[in-house]
């Protein structure tokens, strides 16, 4: 008797897969955003001159707020305050959809600064 009760269980658990959570990029057309809530300003470490480069990968909230955002590369390490970056970043705010980003998500996103 237990065994068809189990049999029973696992293929129902089968028959619903739970979805992972997906990665996107910023480049991806499904990804929008609010408008007036892109492009951060991001200020480089004061006397550094040149351009650097930031990716943060931060998880989708049921808001379409930007979350836990990590550095995950740099290309000019110490020229840019990953705090700062995080900061304006998890500012952003993404159009939820049937398409795109969902809440869990992650969206990785890179940030450009350029100085003479």
């Amino acid at each position: 008797m237990l065994i068809p009760i189990l049999t029973t269980i696992l293929f129902s658990q089968a028959a619903s897969p739970v979805s992972a959570p997906r990665e996107w990029g910023v480049g991806d057309p499904a990804v929008r955003f609010v408008e007036g809530t892109t492009a951060p300003r991001i200020n480089p470490v004061p006397g550094w001159r040149g351009r650097a480069e930031i990716s943060l990968r931060c998880t989708v909230a049921a808001d379409g707020a930007l979350d836990d955002c990590a550095v995950v590369r740099e290309s000019s390490p110490g020229a840019l305050r990953h705090r700062s970056a995080r900061v304006a970043v998890e500012r952003m705010r993404l159009l939820l959809g049937d398409r795109g980003p969902a809440p869990g998500d992650a969206l990785t996103i890179d940030v450009v600064v350029t100085t003479n």
